[in-house]
């Protein structure tokens, strides 16, 4: 804590902030999740950094799903659920709507509703992507761009 000149305490915020840690431990447990990646050149595909970042997180999902200790036989129709993305990456509703559209509008995903009550499937179109992505190393090249899409963190 510190002292001002006319002597009101006034909180030192690294101190208030590591009190307020102390007190409550499941809030330190959030300081320690995951960075979220996202992949730079999914950015350019998307045509802008949601849909980069809805890609991104897609692409990790369909990887998950194909990963050989997965609970389920691998389908190319993922689950969606708008609460579980808003949950980790912080994207609205109408964020993911928009972005969903866009990558829709540009092939790289198909959309499809099943069940009662409907619920969203998503399939990730890795052919289309891939040829996204050399249309884009082309440009790049092309124009002689150094920077060919590392990760970008956030």
């Amino acid at each position: 804590m510190s002292i001002t000149a006319d002597n009101h305490d006034v909180l030192d915020p690294v101190e208030s902030f590591a009190t307020y840690l102390e007190a409550n431990p499941d809030a330190s447990m959030m300081l320690l999740q995951p960075p979220i990646a996202v992949n730079a050149a999914y950015i350019d595909i998307a045509g802008g950094l949601t849909g980069g970042v809805l890609l991104s997180a897609l692409c990790q999902a369909d990887a998950d799903m194909d990963n050989e200790f997965a609970a389920t036989p691998k389908s190319d129709w993922l689950p969606y659920s708008v609460a579980t993305i808003h949950a980790i990456y912080r994207l609205t509703d109408k964020e993911q709507r928009t972005a969903r559209e866009r990558l829709t509008r540009l092939k790289l995903i198909e959309e499809r509703r099943t069940g009662y009550p409907a619920q969203l499937q998503i399939k990730v179109n890795h052919e289309a992507i891939g040829h996204a992505l050399m249309t884009l190393l082309k440009q790049k090249t092309t124009r002689g761009d150094r920077d060919l899409g590392t990760p970008v963190l956030h």
